[in-house]
Parts: C-alpha cells; structure tokens; sequence
C-alpha cells in the first residue's frame, strides 16, 4: 500500500518540520510552558495542513477507515456506536494500563534501587509544575484533543491498515502499529511507561478493528489522557 506509507511518512515529516518551527518561535520568556506548547502546536498544524491538502487534492480519505470489516448499522446508532464503545473499552483497559505500568516501575525501581518520580510523561510533569495560566489551558486541550485525534489517524487509521493489507493479519498489524506507537513515545516518556502505553495502543488497535471507525480509538485516547491530566490535580500543589 505505498499511497497510505506516503501519507503516514508525509505525516510524520510535517510533524518534525512543524515542531521544529514552533521550537524556533517559542519564548521561555512568555511562559515555562511555552517550549512544550509552541513545538506541539506547531507539530499538529503542520501535519492537520498536510492532511486538509492531501484531503483536497485526492477528493477522498487518503485512509481506509473500514478496513477492519466492523459491523455497520444505520441510523443515529452508526455514529454514536463507535463512541460508545471506545467509553466502554477505556474503562475496561485503564486498570490493565495502570497495573502495567505499576508493575514496570515496580521492576524498574529494584533494578535501581531507588524510587522513580511520580509522573512518567514529561509533558504530564511541565504541567503539573506550571502556573494554570493560559499557557497551561492551551497544552491541556492539544493533550486532550488535539493530539489523540491527529496520532490516532496516523498510527490507526493509517499505519494499521498498512500493516494488515501487507498480509500481516489483524492481530500482528495491532501488535505491529503498537511497538511503532510505544516507541515514538520514549522521547517523551520513561521507558517503564512506555511498557503500559504499549498494552494502551492494543486497546486503540482493537477498538478500531472491532469498530472500522476512528471514532473508538479517538475516544478511548482522549479519555486516558483527560484522565491522567486529571490526576495530576491530586498530587502536590504546585507553585503560582
């Protein structure tokens, strides 16, 4: 399928580009956040710009959004289904993720006999330690929303279809999208964490085999990471 790898590489390009721009522009003057923010920001313009001219001049989705063969109904139901059950499979998947994630930093901790630090994701801990100024609102709604919708068409409705129409099957293309997925994320997340975003993006792959619709792994990522933007508010108070 070298029309999807195209895109998915034309995507990941934007991204650096994009990041690369907003790092240029940024200011550590305007705010902390600001170096987190303006790369981000950057990053999805860049690669949300490439997807809208991608979009026009080929006057279709440049990706197969029912490859997975999911039932389909009609009505109100077809498009609040896979919404549905994206909200179902979080919550059956947030206990699995977190008791991974326990369980590797546990092994991580008596490899180095010392404690980790709380938050894992460097983004989660920039935020955690910010001012909740406007800066700190416009990082949580790129985290929230913006992100999951924008990795969730590039690694599921993308990258998987890619690996399971090169005869890979369902199952190895998951597996596949997810190690690519997990890995992508070590340059923000420690490497104990990146074990539990491994068995998360399983759940993202599944939910959209099972649903052929972006809407279901779209729903469960914005769930996990509105839910752990939400517990940092329980840590610690931060200054400002």
């Amino acid at each position: 399928m070298p029309e999807g790898a195209a895109v998915f590489c034309g995507l990941y390009l934007a991204g650096i580009l994009g990041a690369v721009a907003g790092q240029w522009v940024s200011n550590e003057a305007w705010s902390s956040l600001s170096e987190q923010t303006m790369p981000q920001a950057g990053q999805l313009a860049a690669q949300l710009i490439m997807l809208a001219v991608l979009v026009a001049v080929w006057r279709r989705s440049p990706w197969p959004v029912d490859s997975s063969g999911g039932d389909r109904v009609s009505g109100s139901w077809d498009r609040t289904r896979p919404v549905v059950i994206g909200a179902c499979a979080m919550l059956l998947f947030w206990p699995l993720v977190q008791s991974v994630a326990m369980a590797a930093e546990f092994l991580v901790e008596q490899m180095q006999g010392a404690p980790l630090e709380p938050i894992a994701h460097e983004t989660l801990a920039k935020l955690h330690v910010a001012p909740r100024d406007g800066w700190f609102f416009a990082l949580t709604g790129l985290v929230v929303l913006a992100v999951p919708f924008m990795e969730e068409v590039m690694y599921r409705g993308i990258l998987q279809p890619i690996l399971s129409g090169a005869g890979l099957g369902r199952w190895p293309a998951i597996v596949g999208t997810s190690v690519v997925f997990a890995s992508v994320h070590l340059a923000l997340a420690r490497p104990h964490a990146v074990a539990a975003i491994f068995v998360l993006s399983l759940g993202f792959g599944w939910a959209y085999e099972r649903t052929g619709r972006l809407a279901a792994p779209v729903t469960m990522h914005v769930l996990f990471n509105a839910g752990n933007v939400a517990l940092i508010f329980l840590l610690p108070e931060v200054p400002g």
